[in-house]
Order: structure tokens, then sequence, then C-alpha cells
């Protein structure tokens, strides 16, 4: 029996590809505050130093909205990368290969979203994000994003893929 096939529209792939990393992101780093004995502290604290220019201190009192800002924020770079990586993935009209995806995939997500946006962050805040949660925190938490953001495309490909408009609303 054949598979029915799908239209693979891009940007709806981008948009759950970005909200997955920027969850994995965050789900990281809850973990990493609940172990500290401080849920919420690392989003609290760069909401803090972005939005209000003060320096980054984990153990800052909790602001409902920093937090929500800053998480707002945060899904919607991973969004906007991620659609950029579906729309020049997806977007042609030969099928990608899964190697393609996958080098494409953690290329762009993990040194863009990881060196580009972390100098982009200092740049608006003034504050380093390796100043506050340390190097290697930071460049796990995107190993992991990329990951399971490439995965996931990987998975789209696999899943079905045909040449989408993109101006289909799917």
């Amino acid at each position: 029996m054949e598979q029915q096939r799908e239209d693979l529209p891009y940007y709806r792939w981008g948009i759950a590809t970005g909200a997955l990393g920027a969850s994995t992101v965050a789900v990281f780093f809850l973990l990493i505050d609940m172990i500290e004995g401080r849920p919420l502290a690392t989003p609290n604290a760069l909401g803090a130093t972005l939005f209000l220019g003060e320096p980054f201190d984990l153990s800052r009192g909790l602001g409902a909205a920093l937090i929500a800002g800053y998480t707002a924020l945060h899904l919607g770079i991973f969004v906007g990368l991620a659609l950029v990586v579906a729309i020049a993935l997806f977007g042609r009209d030969e099928q990608p290969t899964a190697g393609v995806i996958m080098t494409g995939s953690l290329t762009a997500i993990f040194l863009v979203g990881t060196v580009v946006l972390g100098f982009g962050f200092r740049a608006l805040s003034g504050v380093s994000l390796w100043d506050g949660r340390g190097v290697e925190l930071v460049l796990l938490a995107n190993v992991l994003a990329s990951l399971a953001m490439a995965s996931l495309l990987v998975r789209a490909l696999q899943m079905s893929w045909t040449p989408s408009d993109p101006g289909d609303p799917g």
C-alpha cells in the first residue's frame, strides 16, 4: 500500500521547529535552575538584563513580565531562524537529502543561534550571555536545541516532500 504524501508547507515546519528549539533551551535551563533551587531564574535574569539594563543576576527577585517578555522574544528568535532554515531547505524545486538538512540545520541553528545571537544580546544589553550562565551550559543547551530542530526537519522530509507554494496556507 502506497503511503499518501502531503505538501510540505515549509513555514509550518519552520514554526514547529523554532518552537521545539526554544522549548528545548527553556526546559534545559528550567531544569538547571530547579536543580540550583531557583526556578525561572535564567529567563528572569536575562529579561532584566535585556529590558531593564540591569546586571545579570540569577538571585534577582522574579518578575512575571520579565520572564514572559524574554520567553516571547526567545521564541520569536528561534522561530525566525528556523523559518529561514526551513525556507532555504524546503522552498526549492529539488528534494533536499537528509544529510543536507542535518548539516544545514545544525550549522545555521547552532552557529548563528549561539554566536550571532550571543553577540547581539551583548550589543543590546552590554552583557555577554557567557558571563551569566557559563559558556558550557549555553553551548550545551544550543547543541541540544540544534539536534532536536535538525531531527524534526529530517522527519519532515521523511514524512512528505513536494515543492510547496510559500503562499499556500497549508
